[in-house]
């Protein structure tokens, strides 16, 4: 039918994400980031209004749906070709009704824009670049969380996407946020409740304890981590041998 029809963006067996062609669905949120993940946890729940939010990696640009009047959506994105898919494709990030928040696009590899621009102050940083094989080792390091801790609020949460077919990203992330004295939380969504919800997995990561304690990130959240002892990835030491699953 009509309603089911959607636009998909698929590289090799990775979905990036896809968007529901019924106008009044066209801001549903699909996909890694629909009801129950861990970055719709994280930004739903977020207690500021107006709120700040940066995302490395646009795919379809699904997570610009996030903002609402008055948010602000910044989106790092390294590959030119995909911003030309998700800003003529799909209207997540041009949203045709201007009901969404703010979005820019910011182009060229998501770190060294972090580094080189003044803090951003987010709310909520979305890291979404390690889904594929090939994952960008430099985003999750020591030194690369320096520079995101710079760019969020004090009470801000990075969320780290980690759904990945061959690694467990989850002892890196939780190794990198007890290195600078950070909660986590771990969420796994597998109910796949509805056909536009995918199973998937995020690590949010924050200073304020209190929220990733809250009543609806702890209903959600996975059972803490048995072992602690990942390696701890750092600009000068990477192995994702340690981590094949």
């Amino acid at each position: 039918s009509a309603q089911n029809r959607y636009l998909l963006l698929q590289h090799g067996r990775i979905t990036h994400g896809f968007q529901l062609n019924d106008p009044e669905q066209r801001r549903r949120i699909t996909t890694y980031y629909a009801e129950g993940s861990g970055i719709h946890e994280a930004i739903t729940n977020f207690p500021r209004k107006l709120r700040r939010i940066g995302v490395v990696g646009l795919g379809t640009g699904t997570t610009a749906a996030f903002g609402n009047k008055g948010d602000y959506v910044r989106i790092y994105e390294i590959n030119s070709e995909v911003k030309r898919i998700a800003t003529k494709h799909f209207s997540f990030v041009n949203d045709p009704r201007q009901e969404g928040g703010t979005v820019d696009i910011i182009m060229g590899d998501a770190r060294l824009s972090m580094e080189n621009e003044p803090p951003q102050k987010f709310d909520v940083l979305a890291l979404d670049a390690f889904s594929s094989d090939a994952i960008p080792v430099h985003l999750l390091t020591r030194e690369a969380f320096q520079t995101y801790l710079r760019q969020i609020r004090p009470d801000g949460v990075i969320a780290v996407h980690i759904s990945n077919r061959y690694l467990d990203l989850r002892p890196v992330v939780e190794r990198l946020a007890a290195e600078f004295g950070l909660s986590s939380v771990c969420i796994s969504e597998d109910s796949e409740a509805n056909w536009w919800v995918y199973a998937t997995t995020w690590v949010l990561v924050s200073r304020d304890k209190a929220f990733l304690e809250g009543k609806d990130i702890r209903a959600a959240a996975d059972a803490p981590s048995v072992k602690s002892d990942g390696p701890l990835w750092t600009d000068d030491f990477a192995s994702l041998y340690a981590i094949l699953k």
